[in-house]
């Protein structure tokens, strides 16, 4: 009874290095004004490349809206001088009543709407010439939705998963251009 959203999306940045995009990818701090449905990013720890860091996300479609709080693992990876990976795993996902108001809570696991349960985003970068080409693949599961409101809900999901990923691509792309490409 579950759903799982499996979106890919794909772009290729011009005029830039996989130094600067990976610089870009790595500055959490940058990312509410990078990525629409981020209200905050903060790191909790950084490793060597392993990272925990904690999201607040805010989404909101066909007059309903969430804000979850997600705390995920980001692992790079640099194989050799042309490409890098971002690994990232959601540890835990929670869903905040009454966002930003003094009575602003996190919802325990399990009693919140569903919508995100689980959560993967694996990126691949790839420097070629004078460009990068960038990938991106999230996968997703959401609990089960209230039988009588699951006809309404589950489409609502499947648009908001596919269209984050494709807007997140594209977003990215923008703040790397806007960043690195005009200096050139």
């Amino acid at each position: 009874g579950s759903l799982i959203h499996h979106w890919f999306a794909a772009t290729m940045i011009p005029g830039v290095t996989l130094d600067q995009v990976v610089a870009v990818s790595r500055a959490y701090h940058d990312y509410p004004t990078i990525f629409h449905p981020i209200v905050s990013a903060v790191v909790l720890s950084d490793d060597c490349g392993s990272l925990n860091v904690q999201f607040r996300m805010r989404e909101s479609a066909a007059g309903m809206s969430a804000t979850l709080d997600v705390t995920s693992r980001v692992m790079y990876g640099r194989p050799d001088a042309r490409h890098a990976y971002v690994i990232s795993s959601a540890d835990e996902i929670h869903e905040v009543k009454d966002a930003g108001r003094p009575t602003e809570r996190q919802l325990p696991a399990g009693r919140d709407s569903g919508y995100l349960w689980r959560a993967g985003a694996f990126t691949r970068f790839v420097e070629e010439g004078n460009a990068v080409y960038m990938e991106m693949e999230t996968i997703g599961l959401s609990r089960p939705f209230p039988t009588m409101l699951g006809w309404m809900i589950e489409p609502i999901a499947r648009r908001i998963g596919q269209r984050s990923v494709e807007q997140s691509v594209q977003e990215f792309r923008q703040a790397v251009v806007m960043r690195y490409a005009q200096r050139r």
